[in-house]
């Protein structure tokens, strides 16, 4: 059974909110997260009567954090709603649990945007239930944290996650027009417990603080919503000068320190935090990122500094910072054949091959052999292309610039027991190909993006 947009102002400003964030987009599927809550709820009857979209696959997401002993009774109602308004269900559920000392919200929270963005496809848009009364509670959270623009900005209406995009399309909505509209449609609701749980910073501004400000400023939340757009507008300008000043450098990859060189420290801050962001995933408060200029970046040129942050490690190694996911990928175990016509996924990435006039290892040489790639044991040695003597291995690592910690994980290529090539940097002079000659190149693409914590799906 689906329910109908009416022409009430009720139904009419739902349908508008997402009209207008998905105008533009035609996506291979919508998926709603739905927790079965009164907002979500709304948002997904509002989106299953809409179907903002010819054909478009509308998706409903419900993660079980498994924290409470209904949590499987909240699947069931998901269901039970979900078959009401003819929308598949898909449930994701954790498979471990907050470790001790750890914000119970903030694991909740990481684990269910972690298990959402795994289930995303390219090209698929995510929706959740944000609404105006979240947007104003979260900039006074972030304001009583000493937050700066980026926190201030509150809630982003639309930014990447997985492979996909998630929007919230229900900004400028009121929490009791959701309600409303759920209550219209005669469907139930679940209230889950935690949030009545004053404890927590939100929940007590939520019951306590905002109840008392709206009392006295009755527009109190929809102020304080707009203050939160004008301070997205600043955080706009922001990353796009962060982002055209970091241009000379790949912004997820290595950052050259000459990029921060002479800049006052506020402008320091900000390029730290823009690549931090884009190369994590995580956006560091300032604390953190004063601790990488002073521990990192300030370090003694012949130290090897560590910061651990987040699900990483933040590492300096001569002029560079580097972004590591931990734990880092382990060395290759065994030695394993390759034939080189499809790529050979390894602990720490990817090797694949290509034909190329003039370069690489004459392909005569690879047409009937399979190479073997190994980690390194150490005492390797190789002579380059074009070098009149052979180094060791480590000699020619280090003169590259490859960090210690990439140095295991990369994959030695041998040929009936010699090496000829040290993953895609180095390739042996007595098998290189000619200039005329057919060569095969060898890409060694590394693993660059920290794993999703674990979940498992039931359909």
């Amino acid at each position: 059974m689906t329910h109908a947009v009416s022409g009430e102002p009720l139904e009419r400003a739902l349908a508008q909110a997402l009209s207008d964030l998905l105008r533009a987009d035609r996506p291979r599927r919508l998926v709603v997260a739905f927790s079965g809550g009164a907002d979500s709820t709304a948002l997904l009857l509002a989106v299953a009567a809409a179907r903002p979209w010819p054909g478009g696959s509308v998706l409903a997401f419900h993660f079980n954090h498994r924290l409470h002993p209904d949590s499987a009774a909240w699947v069931a109602h998901c269901r039970e709603i979900c078959d009401q308004l003819d929308v598949p269900l898909l449930v994701a559920a954790a498979n471990d649990a907050p470790a001790a000392g750890d914000s119970i919200e903030a694991w909740a929270r990481s684990a269910r945007y972690a298990a959402l963005a795994d289930e995303l496809a390219p090209d698929d848009l995510a929706l959740t239930a944000h609404h105006r009364d979240d947007l104003a509670e979260t900039l006074l959270l972030m304001a009583l944290r000493g937050g700066g623009p980026h926190g201030l900005a509150s809630i982003a209406p639309r930014r990447p996650l997985g492979a996909g995009i998630l929007l919230r399309p229900l900004l400028e909505l009121p929490q009791s027009v959701l309600r409303e509209r759920v209550t219209r449609a005669g469907l139930r609701w679940l209230d889950d417990p935690a949030n009545d749980d004053a404890r927590l910073d939100r929940n007590f501004l939520r019951h306590e603080v905002m109840p008392r400000l709206v009392a006295r400023w009755p527009a109190a939340c929809a102020n304080l919503a707009h203050a939160a757009s004008l301070q997205r507008g600043a955080v706009e300008l922001l990353d796009a000068y962060a982002d055209e000043a970091l241009a000379p450098v790949t912004a997820t990859g290595p950052l050259d320190l000459a990029v921060l060189e002479g800049l006052p420290p506020v402008r320091q801050l900000l390029l730290l935090r823009r690549w931090l962001r884009l190369r994590s995933g995580h956006a560091p408060d300032r604390g953190t990122l004063t601790r990488v200029l002073r521990e990192v970046v300030a370090a003694k040129p012949d130290a090897r500094p560590l910061l651990a942050w987040r699900s990483g490690e933040i590492r300096r190694y001569r002029r560079a910072l580097h972004w590591l996911p931990v734990p880092a990928p382990a060395p290759l175990a065994a030695p394993i054949e390759w034939r080189i016509e499809r790529p050979l996924t390894l602990p720490g990435g990817l090797l694949s091959a290509r034909l190329e006039i003039g370069q690489g290892v004459r392909a005569s040489l690879l047409a009937t052999c399979a190479l073997t790639v190994r980690a390194r044991q150490g005492g390797e040695r190789l002579r380059p292309r074009g070098r009149a003597h052979s180094h060791s291995v480590k000699q020619l690592l280090q003169a590259a610039g490859v960090p210690p910690w990439e140095r295991g994980a990369l994959p030695l290529l041998h040929l009936e027991g010699q090496l000829i090539a040290v993953a895609d940097l180095f390739v042996a002079d007595d098998v290189a190909a000619g200039p005329a000659e057919a060569g095969i190149v060898f890409h060694y693409c590394r693993v660059s993006v920290p794993a999703s914590p674990p979940t498992s799906r039931s359909p």
